[in-house]
């Protein structure tokens, strides 16, 4: 019997197989899978295999035999986790030879704000000053992009005699919606709003008005 394992992914091709008499030859050919190289041979029984042309090895058996199948990776990922609202740029892209570099550029969605790198490899990252960060790969990597809320804030000013419930109250973030209701003192009226951002205000029922928040208002 010849015993074939194998370290790492990939196959070989046992001809013809067992079980063998005394003195056949064993024909093993290494087949790595994408990504993967075929390295050596371990084994008990490794030293005896002789590589014979095409990538195939031959071990003559005279008892049971045991040998392994190195294979190495060649090619890695990098893998990107997104924590918040936002995306990366990652150029060039899965997957990447050893030693190659990859290029990542956080895009917060609009109303956040890249924060930080974290996971396994984020500590590899190098800053580079136009707003993209490098990795070198020189096996799988695993990060996560940081996003953080803004928060924006509604201030409401008082002409007159009067108070305005402001629902729920600030802060906000980016869409969020704020509902204000005028309440006049005894003997006042609500007359208008004014301010740089009374025009985005919309009337709705019972005297409360509407306000979507995508900055400070």
């Amino acid at each position: 019997i010849v015993g074939v394992s194998v370290d790492g992914a990939g196959s070989v091709e046992h001809t013809p197989g067992n079980p063998y008499d005394f003195g056949e030859v064993a024909t093993l050919r290494p087949i790595p899978d994408q990504g993967w190289a075929f390295d050596d041979w371990n084994g008990p029984d490794a030293g005896e295999l002789v590589y014979d042309p095409d990538g195939i090895w031959s071990l003559t058996v005279d008892g049971d035999k045991a040998v392994t199948a190195e294979f190495i990776q060649t090619e890695f990922n990098v893998t990107v986790s997104i924590d918040g609202a936002g995306s990366v740029e990652h150029i060039p892209g899965n997957p990447y030879g050893a030693g190659e570099v990859a290029t990542l550029r956080p895009v917060p969605d609009q109303g956040w704000v890249f924060d930080s790198w974290s996971g396994p490899d984020a500590g590899e990252l190098g800053n580079n000053p136009d707003g993209t960060w490098s990795l070198t790969v020189n096996e799988d990597k695993s990060i996560t992009a940081n996003f953080d809320a803004i928060d924006y804030r509604v201030e409401v000013g008082i002409e007159g005699q009067g108070k305005v419930q402001h629902t729920p109250g600030n802060p906000y973030q980016y869409g969020q919606s704020a509902t204000l209701r005028p309440v006049p003192e005894s003997g006042w009226s609500f007359d208008g709003w004014s301010g740089p951002s009374a025009g985005e205000l919309t009337e709705e029922e019972q005297g409360a008005w509407l306000l979507t928040v995508d900055g400070d208002k």
